[in-house]
């Protein structure tokens, strides 16, 4: 008996080591190989696009939505994934147009960015999103990587990420993406799901697809589908919320798309209005959550599910959010109405978190001398009190004279993404007093200092007024009252899209 307990201590004393020799190392090797594949993979991403302010677009009986109003989401958004994932090896662009109206000619971007005529890939002219969804396995034909992310162009990278934040190692060594979802679930949601999906059928005929109750009714309908057609009610499905669905950016992967595709053609009774229909239907099963749901389901796939997911912003929302998420949405909702100054307060707000234009954009504003017009019309103009060249000497609003007083040299700095404005009459910098953080802040002339009171960003509306917004405040630069009288004071206030923060930058 004492042999074997000397045996015994023995081994548990020397065991210890053992790990440290042979099988620790044999782990950090095994996941350092892992690592190694992961960011070895190439990986390309892919977004669908439609830019309805271009005059050359004709999309005959194709409806145009109130979700597809452009509020240039686009650009910020890749200006989102080139800072934040660079590591992306190419861009596709699924698109109807000739070209991004935002970015340079094609032979100036193309070693990043690469526009895919949609209806090349789909074979057909649609105006649906999701039959190109079902579609994306023919991406091979056109160069794209075998996995790839996906995102809608209101999509945004918020946060630095990994190859490794989308896609791992399975367990026959291949790189897949996880299933993308930030919520719980488990078996045994058949009745709950069903009971849902039901009352949302009674209203389908009068229901828009494109309304928040249009996308629940899709949601569910994929989850009947996989529990009636593919699964049974053995299956996974969501335990904690039905209203919240895995959305994008999406780690895709070309072979598991074209077997996705395979099983709607195969078993879906609606396959033809799903993955054929040039308008998106109710009876279209949603994407995003059969890609998901049927590989986290699927016998012998172990889909793992990532720990990053997506939150999504109203633009109603946006000026009080605080943007701390690694993926996010900004978008308009279903079956709401927005007005001019929803729409400049959520442009105005991503050009504050996504302000340095990329190598691939045209210069929004060009460096130059500049009159700033008031929008409140009689060829008001903002004007340095005097023509003074002294410091914290005002600005204000009067008659358009053609002056020095009036002209404003107009600079875009690369390392920040914002704009110095300095009166040719002074040389001095357009700054905030004291950089106060206040509503009626003055506005007046100050020496350069490359402080924040004279930093601003400007972002034109859809009308192409521009705004021009303080870094140190984030208030815009107003005419005090809206008033056109001469000498009316500039100063700093909240965003409210009125004509007195509106403002023609003219050469």
């Amino acid at each position: 008996m004492k042999k074997i307990v000397a045996i015994f201590i023995f081994i548990v004393t020397l065991l210890p080591n053992i790990c440290a020799r042979e099988i620790l190392p044999n782990i950090c090797s095994q996941a350092n190989n892992k690592n190694l594949a992961i960011e070895n993979e190439p990986i390309d991403l892919v977004y669908k696009y439609i830019d309805l302010t271009d005059g050359n677009l004709h999309r005959g009986d194709i409806p145009v939505c109130k979700k597809d109003y452009d509020n240039e989401e686009f650009k910020y958004s890749m200006r989102s994934v080139l800072k934040n994932i660079p590591w992306v090896r190419k861009i596709f662009v699924i698109m109807p147009n000739e070209k991004v109206k935002f970015l340079k000619d094609q032979e100036e971007i193309s070693d990043k960015i690469i526009y895919i005529k949609d209806k090349d890939l789909l074979g057909f002219d649609s105006a649906s999103s999701i039959s190109f969804e079902f579609h994306f396995w023919k991406l091979k034909d056109f160069g794209c990587s075998e996995n790839f992310i996906y995102m809608n162009d209101d999509y945004f990278i918020g946060k630095p990420l990994k190859k490794s934040d989308f896609f791992y190692v399975n367990k026959e060594g291949k790189v897949v993406p996880y299933a993308l979802y930030g919520k719980n679930i488990n078996y045994g949601q058949y009745n709950k799901v069903r009971n849902y999906w039901n009352r949302l059928r009674e209203n389908i005929k009068s229901t828009s697809p494109h309304s928040s109750n249009g996308f629940r009714y899709q949601r569910m309908s994929t989850f009947m589908f996989l529990y009636d057609d593919v699964f049974g009610r053995d299956m996974k499905a969501p335990s904690e919320c039905l209203e919240y669905f895995p959305h994008n950016a999406l780690g895709e992967n070309l072979t598991e798309l074209k077997e996705l595709y395979d099983l709607v053609r195969d078993k879906y009774e609606y396959a033809v209005d799903c993955v054929f229909s040039r308008f998106r239907k109710n009876k279209q099963l949603q994407h995003q959550t059969l890609y998901c749901f049927y590989f986290i389901n699927k016998k012998g796939c172990n889909k793992k599910i990532g720990n990053i997911a997506g939150t999504y912003y109203d633009i109603k929302d946006v000026s009080n959010a605080r943007f701390n998420d690694s993926l996010y949405c900004i978008n308009t909702g279903g079956n709401v109405n927005y007005t001019d100054t929803d729409y400049i307060k959520a442009k105005i707000k991503m050009a504050q978190l996504f302000p340095k234009r990329t190598k691939y954009e045209k210069p929004e504003i060009e460096d130059g001398t500049y009159t700033i017009v008031s929008k409140l019309g009689n060829n008001k103009c903002l004007d340095v009190e005097g023509a003074c060249g002294e410091n914290g000497i005002n600005v204000h609003l009067f008659d358009g004279n053609g002056s020095d007083a009036q002209k404003f040299y107009i600079k875009y700095n690369a390392h920040d993404g914002l704009y110095t404005i300095t009166p040719r009459c002074s040389g001095k910098s357009l700054d905030v007093a004291g950089a106060e953080n206040r509503l009626g802040a003055n506005v007046w002339q100050y020496e350069h200092n490359e402080s924040d009171a004279q930093k601003w960003y400007i972002v034109p509306d859809r009308h192409g007024w521009f705004h021009i917004v303080s870094k140190c405040n984030n208030l815009a630069v107003y005419v005090n009252g809206a008033n056109t009288e001469n000498w009316t004071n500039i100063q700093c206030w909240e965003i409210n899209g009125t004509d007195a923060q509106k403002f023609k930058l003219v050469k």
